[in-house]
């Protein structure tokens, strides 16, 4: 991270905190900020008792949270977050993130595809993952984006530079940057 005042990370739909404890252990020499942003207060209780100091949890809308704040994080994260906001307001949701970040934002979400289906589907039934689960998994997919049709959403809200990394079989990472 190239150095100023703030290097502030967020934390979209963070839920328990897990993934930001997990990055703050791992990045502690960093000198880094984090927020945990998520609507569920009873995920987020869990993430309050984690008592990090370096970590401020709030609970709220993320666009919200993110326009109440005195100055723009620096970048925006988030995992399995995408594939919840639909396609006709996920434009418009990328559009108003855009002036909150100072950098960009990071997402890594489940990529629509036949295999991605029929290999979840597969996988839940070697792990005997629970009905509600398997459900869940199925229709998370069928609801997420494919490649092509992400990048053109980013571009059309705005977003100059967007970028696709492969990642876990069925998901990849997102980056977009300002331009």
């Amino acid at each position: 991270f190239p150095s100023h005042d703030r290097n502030c990370i967020a934390e979209l739909g963070c839920g328990s905190g897990l993934g930001l404890l997990e990055l703050n252990r791992k990045l502690k020499d960093r000198q880094l900020e984090w927020l945990g942003i998520d609507w569920n207060s009873n995920l987020l209780i869990r993430a309050i008792q984690s008592q990090e100091p370096e970590i401020e949890w709030m609970e709220g809308d993320a666009l919200q949270v993110l326009k109440g704040l005195d100055t723009p994080v620096d970048w925006a994260i988030g995992t399995l977050f995408l594939h919840h906001i639909d396609a006709q307001t996920l434009p418009n949701f990328l559009a108003q993130l855009k002036p909150l970040v100072h950098r960009g934002v990071i997402f890594e979400d489940l990529q629509r595809s036949p295999f991605a289906y029929y290999g979840f589907r597969l996988l839940s039934e070697i792990l005997g993952l629970s009905a509600m689960s398997k459900h869940d998994g199925a229709v998370s997919v069928l609801r997420s984006f494919g490649q092509r049709e992400l990048k053109s959403v980013f571009l059309q809200a705005g977003w100059g530079k967007v970028v696709f990394y492969p990642s876990f079989p069925g998901r990849f990472f997102i980056c977009a940057y300002h331009d």
